[in-house]
């Protein structure tokens, strides 16, 4: 199936169902238009049981809008196997609510490969089985995070921007930032985004506030060398209240340790 159309809507979108002891297997592939889920969309969907085929599934995500209440990536009753993949190369990608990865069963595999695009959702959740998030490119918009991220620039440029407007981005894990910008907003309250993560934190790259104007400020992260845990920020020309601010964002760090 090829979407290429607007304005389309669907109740329900299951892509690889596996329910008659039988291998599911279904691509998508969407190259423009606008698709609208009603219901919980499933990639990698098995029902079929102990001894069933499994399911494979994969969204493969070139342009365009999806927009959808959750999602699930790989899911399987009993002793099946779900496995399912999102390929995202561009368009836009919003979840109003959970997308999950791996789960119902331990077998049960859930995989992002996200190279460009934006991806929005409130949270993104492991459950019992395997996730992989590969996050090379691309704008990732996310309230929590369940797990381990590591961004790179391998594909694409690559940036982690909380929330539509400002907003908290919470890591459940650790953070890895190997390539790529964090993107912070700045309101004219005085608020702004906020990056909270719980476990390690890896930092190099680039940060980027931006103000209530929309005016950006461009930061390079650096390590000032000690146990790891001083940072120093550097900007031309350096606004003193943003720098500032930059300091009071990384001390919302858990824990920092020298990349």
């Amino acid at each position: 199936m090829t979407l290429g159309s607007a304005g389309q809507t669907a109740r329900s979108l299951s892509i690889g169902y596996d329910d008659n002891l039988l291998p599911g297997d279904g691509t998508l592939n969407q190259t423009s238009g606008d698709l609208t889920v009603a219901g919980d969309p499933r990639i990698g969907y098995d029902i079929s049981g102990p001894g069933g085929g499994g399911s494979v599934g994969k969204l493969s995500f070139n342009d365009g809008t999806v927009t959808a209440n959750s999602l699930t990536l790989g899911d399987a009753d009993s002793d099946g196997l779900g496995n399912g993949t999102l390929d995202m190369s561009g368009g836009s990608l919003t979840v109003n609510g959970d997308a999950s990865l791996g789960t119902g069963t331990a077998v049960s595999i859930g995989t992002v490969n996200m190279t460009g695009g934006v991806f929005k959702a409130d949270s993104i959740t492991k459950g019992v089985g395997t996730a992989n998030f590969n996050f090379t490119g691309g704008t990732l918009s996310v309230d929590t995070f369940g797990f381990d991220l590591t961004q790179d620039n391998t594909d694409n440029p690559s940036f982690l921007s909380p929330g539509d407007s400002v907003g908290t981005t919470t890591i459940q894990g650790d953070y890895e930032l190997l390539g790529g910008s964090l993107v912070i907003e700045l309101d004219s309250f005085g608020s702004y985004d906020q990056i909270v993560v719980t476990g390690d934190v890896s930092l190099a790259g680039d940060l980027f506030f931006l103000d209530y104007d929309g005016s950006p400020h461009p930061f390079t992260i650096t390590y000032s060398g000690g146990d790891g845990n001083d940072v120093t920020l550097g900007a031309v020309p350096e606004p003193g209240s943003l720098i500032l601010l930059a300091l009071g964002l990384l001390c919302l760090l858990a824990r920092r340790r020298q990349a």
